[in-house]
């Protein structure tokens, strides 16, 4: 990956000292992102599918960011040609883990919301 050239590679990033502060930024771009999809009220007015389809992307970037992390750091390790990857998980993955666990609850919402719609919406027609 590219981080794990820039890690090799460079003069200016290749100890933990200046690769964690590159990282953490690359976390934080990836939870603004995150948040951006996650718009509460714009959910809750467009249709369904596509609010469902939007949640599964977010929590599908909060994954893959923990996935890319790993593999990274796994062949870093398993090259065995440079200084291992030791960086502070709570700060890179802490608000994006938050996110994807609350990309779970938004996506458990939104279904039992769009059941209630389904079901109440045939008896709401009738009374009227």
């Amino acid at each position: 990956s590219t981080l794990h050239m820039v890690w090799i590679i460079s003069k200016s990033y290749n100890t933990e000292e200046k690769m964690s502060p590159l990282l953490c930024r690359i976390a934080y771009a990836i939870l603004q992102r995150v948040k951006a999809l996650l718009d509460l009220p714009q959910l809750f007015t467009m249709p369904e599918e596509q609010a469902m389809e939007q949640i599964r992307l977010a929590k599908r970037i909060t994954e893959l960011w923990t996935q890319q992390y790993s593999a990274t750091r796994t062949k870093i390790e398993l090259a065995g040609t440079a200084a291992r990857w030791e960086f502070e998980q709570k700060k890179l993955f802490g608000g994006t883990d938050y996110l994807g666990e609350r990309c779970d609850d938004l996506f458990r919402i939104l279904t039992r919301v769009s059941g209630l719609r389904r079901l109440l919406s045939p008896q709401l027609q009738s009374l009227t």
